[in-house]
C-alpha cells in the first residue's frame, strides 16, 4: 500500500505519522503519571495500551474511508472506521497475548477494554452491555479485505510490538470473544477495570487530538516552572501583619493544619480540615495542598468548588499568592475551568490560539486547576469522552474540594466507595473542607483523616453571631407580606448595619426585592441571583467587598458557599441545616466584639400556602433539621453550632436515602 494514506486533512496528514505520533504521545502520557496499583500487571496494561494507540485509526486504511476524506463518492457503512479498528486492534492484541501465555480470563478482560477504548475513541461509551454486540450484517469481511496489512506490519516493526500477521479468522475470534463478553458484563468487569478502561481511553483520545492540535513535540511537556511550597507562608507574612482576634484563630488553624501535614503517613489518601466559617480556610487548605504536593511528591493541585459565583473569587487569592512570591501566572501554571470561564491559557508570555487553549484546558494540562464539583466529578462518573479526556491527568494529585457540604447526600455511599478506591488506585490525595463536615467518611473508621485534630475547641470558642429562630417558631408559614412588614421595620430600627436576605426561590427573591424597593427610599439595594448574568453578579458581589457601605442585599442561597462577603444582620428563608450554617458565615465574620451578628429564620410561604423550600430541597432534610431545632432554645450560639451539625449529619447517614448511590454502583 502507498504511504500516501491520509488520516486527516486540512492539513493532510499521513496516517503513518499521525499514528506513530500518537503512540509516542500516549506513552509519554503514561510514563507522565505512572501508577502501579492494579491487580492487572503494569506490563499488560501498557500493552493494551501500545496497540490501541498504534492501531486505532486501522480502518482510515481502507479505500471506503479515503474516498469520505476526499468528499468522494463513498459507502456510509464501509467509511465507518472505529469498529473494524477495534477489532483489528484487538486481533494483534490477541496474538501477542496468546504468545506470552498470559491466563484466559484475564485476556479475555485485556481484550474487552482494548475493544472498548478504541471502537469509542471519537464517541461517548454506550451502555457496557451493549458495547460488546456486533452486528453480524456488518461490512467487517470486505473493510478487512481492502486493507493492505503490509502496511500494519511494518508499522508494528518500527515501534517494537510482536507483528503477528492477521487474518479474517483472527478477527471472527475476536467477535465470538465480545459475544461471550456480552452475556455477562457485570460479573466480568468491576470497578478496576472501569477505571482501567476510562484511564486508557482518557489517554488515547488525548494522544489523538493533542496530535491534531499541537503536534507530537508540543503535548504534556514537563513544566519547568516549580511553585514553591512556601508561597503562602510568604503571602500570609506579608499581607497579615496587623493582627486581631480572629486572625489570630486564623493563624493558629494554618499552623495546626501545617503541623498535621508534617506528620502524616502517605497511606492517609482521604483528608478533612473542618473549621468555622470564615477562619481562613482558602489560604489554609491551599497551603495544605502544596504541602502536600512536595511532601509526597505529587503532581497537581484540583481546587473544586461548588458553584462559579465563588471560583473567580478563589483564583484571585490564588494568583495574588503566586504573584507575590514572583511565580509567573501563566496556564502551565494555574487555570480555571468551568462552562463559563474564558478560553484563555498563557503561554511563554502569549496567548494560545482558541483550539490549543481548549485542548490545554480541558486536559487540565496546569499544576494547579480551579474547578467546579461538576468537572470533577463528571470525569470520574461520566460516559462522556469529552469530560474523560482529563481523567489521565488525575492521577498523582492532591484533589481539594471547598464546601464539600454541598453534594447532595444521595451520593455520599457512591462517593466513599469511589474516591477511596481511586485515591488507592490512581495515588489521589482527596481533602475535604468546610465549616459543616458531611459525614461521607466515618474518622471512627479510620476512612478519613482530619487534620484539624482540635477542631472542636475552635468550634467551642467562636462567639461572632446568635442564630435566632423565634421568628420561624412563632409562625411556620410566614407571607411574604407580613415578612416584608417585619423586615421594613427592622431595617429602618438599625439604619447603622448592613442586612443580607437570602431567598429560596428567584421569584420569592424578586418579590421581596420590589417591597424593600417600595418601602426603603434612603438606602442602596443590591439584588443576587442566578438571573443575573456570571459578570453582572461578579461586579456586584466586589461592590460589596471593597464599598464600605450598609447595603441591603437580597439574593438567593447562592451567596452561601465561600462568597467573601459580611453583614451585620442576616435573614435567611428554612433550609436544610448545613445550609443555615453556611449563611450564617455571611454575619459578622471578622468577629467584631462590639456588634455580635444576628441571623434570623424564617419559613415562608407562597400565595397557595406552600412553602418555598419545597421548591427546591428534599423534605427528608428539611424535617431532619426540624428535628435538631425542636429541642433548641430561640437563640442558639454560634459555638453550639458544631454538635447540632454533627447529629444532623449522623442522622442522613443513619436514615438518608442511599439507593441512588447503590443504583450507580451496581451498574
Amino acid at each position: 500500500m502507498s504511504l500516501l494514506i491520509f488520516s486527516h486533512k486540512n492539513p493532510d496528514k499521513l496516517l503513518v505519522d499521525h499514528l506513530g505520533n500518537v503512540y509516542k504521545i500516549g506513552c509519554n502520557l503514561w510514563e507522565s503519571g505512572i501508577s502501579r496499583n492494579f491487580s492487572i500487571e503494569d506490563e499488560l496494561l501498557v500493552k493494551v495500551l501500545k496497540y490501541a494507540l498504534l492501531l486505532h485509526d486501522f480502518g482510515k486504511a481502507t479505500p471506503f474511508f479515503q474516498d469520505k476524506l476526499f468528499d468522494r463518492d463513498y459507502h456510509v457503512e464501509k467509511a465507518k472506521h472505529g469498529l473494524i479498528s477495534a477489532i483489528a486492534a484487538c486481533s494483534y492484541l490477541n496474538k501477542s497475548l496468546t504468545a506470552e501465555n498470559v491466563q484466559p480470563d484475564i485476556k479475555n478482560i485485556l481484550i474487552g477494554i482494548c475493544f472498548l477504548i478504541v471502537k469509542r475513541h471519537h464517541g461517548d461509551f454506550d451502555n457496557i452491555d451493549d458495547e460488546f454486540f456486533i452486528a453480524k450484517n456488518t461490512c467487517l469481511k470486505e473493510q478487512f479485505a481492502s486493507v493492505n496489512l503490509d502496511f500494519f506490519y511494518k508499522l508494528l516493526c518500527n515501534y517494537g510490538l510482536l507483528p503477528n500477521k492477521i487474518t479474517f479468522a483472527d478477527l471472527e475470534e475476536i467477535i465470538v470473544i465480545c459475544e461471550d463478553l456480552s452475556f455477562d458484563t457485570k460479573r466480568i468487569f468491576n470497578k478496576e477495570h472501569y477505571v482501567i478502561v476510562n484511564l486508557l481511553f482518557s489517554i488515547l483520545i488525548s494522544a489523538d487530538k493533542g496530535d491534531c492540535i499541537l503536534g507530537v513535540d508540543l503535548v504534556d511537556k514537563n513544566i519547568e516552572q516549580k511553585i514553591k511550597f512556601d508561597v503562602v507562608d510568604i503571602y500570609k507574612r506579608d499581607k497579615f501583619k496587623n493582627k486581631t482576634e480572629i486572625s489570630i484563630v486564623r493563624d493558629n488553624i494554618y499552623l495546626d493544619i501545617q503541623n498535621e501535614i508534617d506528620k502524616l503517613d502517605k497511606e492517609f489518601k482521604i483528608l478533612s480540615i473542618n473549621v468555622p466559617t470564615g477562619t481562613g480556610k482558602t489560604l489554609a487548605s491551599f497551603n495544605a495542598a502544596l504541602k502536600l504536593k512536595q511532601k509526597f511528591d505529587l503532581k497537581k493541585i484540583i481546587y473544586c468548588l461548588p458553584f462559579t459565583s465563588v471560583i473567580d473569587q478563589n483564583m484571585q487569592v490564588f494568583e495574588n499568592v503566586l504573584d507575590n512570591a514572583e511565580v509567573p501566572v501563566t496556564g502551565e501554571i494555574i487555570i480555571k475551568h468551568h462552562h463559563l470561564s474564558d478560553i484563555k491559557y498563557k503561554k511563554n508570555g502569549k496567548e494560545e490560539d482558541v483550539d490549543k487553549a481548549e485542548y490545554l484546558i480541558e486536559t487540565w494540562n496546569s499544576q494547579i486547576i480551579v474547578t467546579t464539583f461538576y468537572q470533577l466529578l463528571y470525569s470520574f462518573f461520566t460516559n462522556k469522552n469529552r469530560n474523560l479526556k482529563k481523567f489521565y491527568n488525575l492521577r498523582n494529585s492532591i484533589v481539594i474540594l471547598d464546601e464539600v457540604q454541598s453534594l447532595d447526600y444521595k451520593y455520599w455511599l457512591l462517593i466513599n466507595e469511589m474516591f477511596k478506591f481511586l485515591s488507592e488506585k490512581l495515588n489521589i490525595y482527596f481533602v475535604f473542607v468546610t465549616a459543616t463536615m458531611p459525614l461521607i467518611f466515618s474518622e471512627e473508621k479510620k476512612e478519613i483523616r482530619e487534620l484539624m485534630p482540635h477542631k472542636i475547641d475552635y468550634f467551642n470558642k467562636i462567639d461572632r453571631i446568635i442564630l435566632d429562630i423565634s421568628l420561624l417558631k412563632q409562625n411556620e408559614k410566614l407571607n411574604i407580606e407580613s415578612f416584608c412588614a417585619i423586615l421594613v421595620d427592622d431595617i429602618k430600627s438599625n439604619r447603622d448595619k448592613s442586612f443580607l436576605i437570602v431567598l429560596n426561590t428567584v421569584n420569592s427573591s424578586i418579590e421581596v426585592l420590589s417591597k424593600i424597593k417600595d418601602n426603603i427610599n434612603d438606602r442602596e439595594v443590591i439584588y443576587l441571583s442566578s438571573c443575573i448574568i456570571p459578570k453582572h453578579r461578579i461586579e456586584r458581589i466586589k461592590m460589596i467587598q471593597k464599598e464600605n457601605k450598609k447595603f441591603i442585599v437580597i439574593s438567593t442561597q447562592l451567596v452561601e458557599a465561600g462568597v467573601d462577603i459580611d453583614f451585620d444582620i442576616v435573614y435567611r428563608d428554612f433550609a436544610p441545616l448545613d445550609s443555615i450554617y453556611q449563611v450564617c458565615g455571611r454575619c459578622n465574620r471578622e468577629g467584631n466584639k462590639n456588634k455580635k451578628g444576628i441571623v434570623k429564620l424564617v419559613s415562608l410561604v407562597n400565595k397557595n400556602g406552600k412553602n418555598f423550600w419545597s421548591f427546591i430541597y428534599d423534605a427528608f432534610l428539611i424535617n431532619e433539621t426540624i428535628k435538631v431545632f425542636e429541642f433548641c432554645e430561640n437563640i442558639i450560639k454560634e459555638s453550639s453550632f458544631y454538635n447540632l451539625s454533627h447529629n444532623y449529619f449522623d442522622i442522613l447517614v443513619k436514615n438518608g436515602r442511599r439507593d441512588d448511590s447503590k443504583d450507580l454502583l451496581t451498574d
